[in-house]
């Protein structure tokens, strides 16, 4: 049994609203990501592009820089990150990200050894990287597990479904709904995108 599924088991044994939605929608995949320099350049493309658009992006990066590392993207040119689909602002903060990394300003390795609130301290001086990309690096990258990332939109309205509200919940409201969720809250944040995606058709 994965991680999450036996801490979504914990959460259902307390709350029929957890253990109903995980009937309907079952428990949600996890696959990890290594968590390095590549993952955090990916969740930088990710950012306001639909989800086919990224991965159209990622692998035409792929295949322009093979073995990418912050050497690599401080030599392209701009022209040649640009022809990939990367917007001007985003070339830039690809640029600042690798600047980061290369200059010891940002240890990758190191992020594991720090708290929650470290790391997203850390990660949030690059430009480009802000708490969302910083809390999914968290979940997806070193699988902690008590993260909530409160503003991401979709995750709110997983949770209006879920909890049968009338209106999707804001930031502050998330925050009190997930104190609750502790210390399973990465496992809860993955049900409500999985319930959010499982349930697109209802209202």
């Amino acid at each position: 049994m994965s991680w999450v599924a036996e801490e979504l088991s914990r959460l259902s044994d307390r709350y029929t609203h957890i253990a109903r939605a995980v009937e309907k929608v079952g428990v949600p995949p996890f696959r990890s990501s290594k968590a390095d320099f590549r993952m955090l350049a990916g969740l930088i493309i990710q950012q306001q592009v639909s989800v086919g658009a990224a991965r159209s992006i990622n692998a035409r990066l792929d295949a322009l820089l093979p073995n990418m590392n912050p050497d690599i993207v401080l030599a392209a040119t701009d022209a040649d990150l640009r022809a990939v689909g990367l917007s001007g602002q985003k070339v830039k903060y690809l640029r600042d990200l690798a600047q980061h990394v290369s200059d010891g300003r940002l240890d990758i390795a190191r992020l594991k050894k720090l708290d929650d609130a470290e790391i997203v301290d850390q990660l949030t001086q690059i430009k480009g990287i802000g708490r969302w990309t910083a809390e999914n690096f968290m979940i997806f990258s070193l699988q902690r597990r008590n993260v909530w990332p409160a503003h991401d939109l979709a995750l709110q309205e997983g949770m209006r479904k879920l909890k049968k509200l009338d209106e999707r919940p804001n930031a502050k409201l998330m925050d009190v709904l997930g104190g609750r969720y502790a210390p399973h809250r990465s496992a809860m944040a993955l049900l409500g995108w999985h319930y959010h995606e499982g349930m697109k058709s209802k209202p």
